[in-house]
């Protein structure tokens, strides 16, 4: 195969990047940039697949050349959005405010 055009599996591209499997699967199903592009054969139960060139162009976008760039960079807020309160994510799961 032509290393430029190369695919990988999970398991393969998690080995090569020394992370585990679950890792790229989080990068994956978090979206937002977090994780390299993947292509899915197979339609919605295919298996997904990762081109070696967008994950060295992914690579390419993570590396810094100091950590003051990182502490320039806005976080990324994970979980809760910030004011939000226990009863707004109950109110969510429950179908709304209206469904009480």
């Amino acid at each position: 195969m032509n290393p430029t055009s190369e695919f990988l599996d999970t398991g393969e591209l998690a080995r090569r990047l020394g992370v585990k499997p679950q890792t790229v699967r989080c990068w994956r199903l978090r979206g937002g940039g977090r994780g390299p592009k993947f292509v899915k054969f197979g339609g919605s139960l295919g298996r997904c697949r990762y081109n070696w060139q967008d994950v060295l162009a992914w690579l390419d976008q993570c590396t810094h050349e100091s950590t003051a760039e990182l502490r320039a960079t806005p976080p990324v807020h994970r979980g809760r959005k910030p004011g939000s309160q226990n009863g707004e994510a109950n109110e969510l799961k429950e179908g709304g405010p209206d469904a009480r």
